[in-house]
């Protein structure tokens, strides 16, 4: 549908609207006065200042300053039907379920730069450069004050326990019985930066820290302490020591390096 002041409405079988076109998607004016399909299924647009294709057949939609975000996008994440997007200027938002011409909104009080994002038992969790903050639908509150974070990790023995890397380096250990929240203190043992962090399956954890390779490290029962680190470098099969990092794909651990993708593989 062509409208005279909101763009072009693409509309299911049910009359449900499931993409809006506008100047702010990149339609050049907002007034449509004729559309016509050519032989090739292309939409063209008949506007109050030209005309314009629209491609409609394409899987990509693009989001950027029009759509109301701003900043350099760090990374998005699907929690509770909406989309979060985290910048260099905050954290935005909007319903993931609504058509592409409904803009994204900011949520107050997380302007400045946004690091990681993690969902721990359906919490979403923000790194920030004023701490760690929580997510609540469109509103943050703090949960860290003072100390971004790098990185977190759930234990799955545990499933109380969270594992924030900070910052300026070392671990620490975060308690959650229902909505309150503790903090259980630093783990003791362990003063470098973990830009990534991973469990396995046998509850040990896997850590980079961008300069020296990759580490596998076991904590005591408490969780408080390190009871052994072991570094995996060029002479356990990483082409390189710098940059590397640890993600968990499909419940197996990848460790991604600049010369590619690699497993590790038990002697």
């Amino acid at each position: 549908l062509g409208t005279q002041q909101n763009g072009l409405l693409i509309l299911d079988n049910r009359g449900n609207v499931i993409h809006k076109i506008d100047q702010n998607s990149g339609l050049h004016h907002n007034s449509i006065n004729d559309l016509f399909l050519d032989k090739f299924n292309n939409l063209w647009a008949g506007l109050e200042n030209g005309i314009c294709q629209v491609e409609i057949r394409t899987p990509f939609l693009v989001y950027n300053e029009k759509s109301g975000l701003r900043g350099s996008i760090i990374n998005s994440i699907k929690h509770q039907n909406k989309l979060y997007v985290g910048t260099t200027e905050g954290i935005f938002y909007r319903e993931w379920d609504k058509p592409t011409g409904v803009n994204f909104k900011q949520i107050p009080n997380t302007e400045g730069y946004v690091g990681v994002a993690y969902i721990f038992q359906n919490t979403l969790l923000y790194s920030h450069h004023n701490g760690v903050l929580i997510i609540e639908d469109t509103t943050a509150k703090t949960l860290i004050g003072n100390e971004a974070a790098l990185a977190f990790s759930s234990l799955k023995r545990y499933p109380n326990l969270l594992l924030v890397a900070k910052l300026k380096g070392g671990l620490a250990l975060l308690e959650k019985s229902g909505n309150a929240w503790k903090y259980k203190g630093d783990i003791k043992g362990l003063t470098r930066p973990c830009n990534s962090l991973v469990e396995d399956d046998e509850g040990n954890i896997w850590f980079s820290d961008y300069v020296s390779g990759i580490y596998k490290m076991r904590l005591n029962t408490r969780h408080d302490s390190v009871l052994s680190l072991k570094l995996y470098d060029q002479k356990s099969g990483l082409p390189n020591y710098s940059r590397n990092s640890i993600v968990k794909f499909k419940n197996r651990l990848v460790y991604i390096t600049r010369m590619g993708v690699y497993a590790y593989h038990k002697k």
